[in-house]
């Protein structure tokens, strides 16, 4: 069960000096990969595991496989953050955020259940506060494999990276499409500023063509003139992508960021699919 599909293993990495890098750490429903940055911002080690999507109790079964046969997961390191994702997150303009007010925010839009832990997080550059519900029996599990590791949603990560990307743009408008299992996640930026968020449950290439079509009327954007930045679990030749090519003039894939020392191991491969893993670190 389970199987290493990318990876990266810079010959700087040192054993001694873990304790000066950052892990980030992103658990699917499917997979789970891990990112490691020196005090240079220099990418070190990446890993994609994957699993056979839709086992009962999936969280565990990965985070016992990957740690337990990963050396690089089981070292110990200076700072880790993990991320999970669902469709569970909200944002709220920070003027009118009331800590303690996160259940009236995020149940507008979804139902609460009975294990919600509800979090927020102050995306400053947005001006938002990201609010989400994760499973509090996850809470164990990962004090478990990962005792020291601060928790988030990968949507705030999908934020600061749609932040960071609008900085990169110059404020130039786009739209940002993240595909994580069956989860769109996107946003919609001008001038710096979040026109438009939200996360929708896809099954279906058309879905994912509705819903990206839909931000940019919400957004009051023309996909014949603003790009569409791709991110997340996309084929280059996948049924999305040809159907959004229909009606999207211009759509490009998000690379490493600026921010991150060049590796040109970690250019060949696919780095839309960790956009957001890459920014996790920046998280405070």
């Amino acid at each position: 069960m389970g199987k290493i599909i990318a990876e990266i293993t810079d010959s700087r990495f040192n054993r001694k000096l873990t304790n000066l890098y950052k892990l980030s750490v992103h658990i699917g429903a499917d997979s789970l990969i891990c990112f490691v940055v020196d005090s240079l911002k220099r990418p070190l080690v990446l890993r994609h595991w994957q699993f056979e999507a839709g086992e009962a109790d999936a969280h565990r079964k990965i985070l016992a496989t990957a740690v337990s046969r990963d050396p690089f997961l089981r070292a110990t390191y200076g700072e880790t953050r993990v991320a999970l994702d669902n469709e569970r997150l909200a944002v709220v303009p920070a003027a009118l955020f009331q800590p303690g007010e996160e259940a009236a925010f995020l149940y507008k839009l979804t139902s609460p259940a009975p294990e919600d832990e509800l979090h927020s997080y102050l995306c400053t550059g947005l001006r938002v506060q990201a609010v989400y519900a994760l499973s509090k029996r996850l809470r164990p599990l990962l004090r478990e494999y990962f005792p020291l590791a601060s928790v988030h949603h990968l949507g705030t990560a999908f934020l600061v990276a749609a932040h960071q990307h609008s900085i990169a743009q110059a404020g130039a408008p786009f739209v940002l499409a993240e595909l994580q299992y069956r989860a769109l996640r996107v946003a919609a930026m001008q001038d710096g500023r979040l026109l438009f968020f939200n996360t929708f449950h896809v099954r279906h290439a058309r879905d994912v063509l509705y819903f990206t079509l839909l931000a940019y009327r919400e957004a009051e954007l023309d996909p014949l003139q603003v790009p569409l930045w791709i991110s997340g679990q996309v084929l280059e030749e996948s049924d999305a992508l040809r159907q959004l090519r229909r009606y999207v003039r211009q759509i490009h894939w998000t690379g490493v960021p600026a921010f991150l020392a060049r590796n040109e191991a970690l250019e060949q491969l696919p780095a839309w699919f960790y956009f957001s893993l890459f920014h996790l670190h920046l998280l405070d």
